[in-house]
């Protein structure tokens, strides 16, 4: 990856939900210009035909005004016109077939780019549907862990406050006594019962937990990768950059400031219907608030939507 499409992929927001709205957001735009530059490619195609048939046309009339001049005079001077005339013609031919090739070369390259670009929007598109799906596995894992961790921790104080019951027993019993026997096997019982609460069932639930992160966050970076590389070919191409803005994590803590730099952003894309398109629609995203919560053990920012 270039050092563009790496300065593009250090811009993704923190938030998943929100990164993973970004790169889709790239695919699209990566699309739209594809289905651009063919139109575009068309366009031009027959503007480069139209404009050599026009001066085909000209340089014919010209030619054929100067020969018929020339038929007053006669000898030489009508040759030299016939000449000149047939020239006029054979050129304007061979102009005209040449811009019929060129815009048809031109047409070709569109088209081929716009697979190409088709093919990368598609496996954008894939790579945030496969983090998706890995948003929810890890998710599940991590109720699943919280709720391994929670059951462990109720064990642990049972057990812990058997032993507390059975050494106050202890203390109370006379010793030597029955009681003081019975409280100390009531003892011996509760400890061993505290050594063997098990946490299988956590660490087993902990691995899980930590695997789908794992997978998760390399899911998450192959895919802001994937749409980097998807930008970087599509404004190679010719496709406006403003198309792929990414707005600030810290603007979208401000509305205010969200507000005026879509209001920016809108005047610049006066240009491109396209652009203001998206503009429009990443705005919308924008307004749903997000409210990051920090869990330190997860070591991830989580994301609630607010409506």
């Amino acid at each position: 990856m270039g050092e563009d499409a790496n300065d593009a992929w250090s811009q993704f927001s923190k938030v998943g939900s929100k990164a993973l709205s970004q790169a889709k957001d790239f695919a699209d735009a990566a699309a739209k210009h594809a289905e651009t530059a063919v139109a575009d490619a068309t366009e031009k195609a027959k503007g480069l035909l139209e404009e050599a048939t026009k001066k085909a046309k000209a340089a014919k009339a010209e030619a054929e005004k100067a020969m018929e001049a020339a038929k007053k005079k006669g000898g030489k001077a009508l040759e030299a016109a016939k000449a000149k005339y047939a020239e006029a013609k054979e050129h304007g031919v061979k102009a005209m077939a040449a811009a019929k090739e060129k815009g048809e070369q031109m047409a070709a390259d569109a088209k081929t780019l716009a697979a190409d670009l088709h093919k990368k929007a598609a496996a954008t598109v894939e790579a945030v549907k496969k983090s998706g799906v890995l948003v929810k596995v890890k998710e599940e894992a991590k109720k699943a862990y919280e709720a391994a961790k929670e059951t462990a921790e109720k064990a642990k104080k049972h057990a812990e406050s058997k032993v507390e019951e059975a050494k106050k027993l202890l203390d109370k019993a006379k010793e030597g006594s029955d009681s003081f026997k019975k409280a100390q096997k009531m003892l011996a019982d509760a400890k061993d019962g505290l050594s063997s609460v098990s946490t299988d069932a956590l660490e087993a639930a902990k691995k899980k937990y930590h695997e789908a992160k794992g997978k998760l966050g390399d899911s998450m970076e192959e895919t802001k990768k994937v749409a980097a590389d998807t930008k970087k070919e599509a404004v190679e191409s010719g496709a406006d950059e403003r198309l792929f803005m990414i707005i600030p994590d810290d603007m979208d803590k401000t509305p205010n400031a969200n507000m005026m730099f879509y209001a920016g952003f809108a005047s610049l894309s006066v240009v491109s219907l396209s652009c203001g398109a998206l503009a429009v629609r990443k705005f919308t995203i924008s307004r749903h608030t997000l409210v990051r919560e920090v869990n330190i053990e997860d070591g991830l920012e989580s994301d609630v939507l607010l409506e």
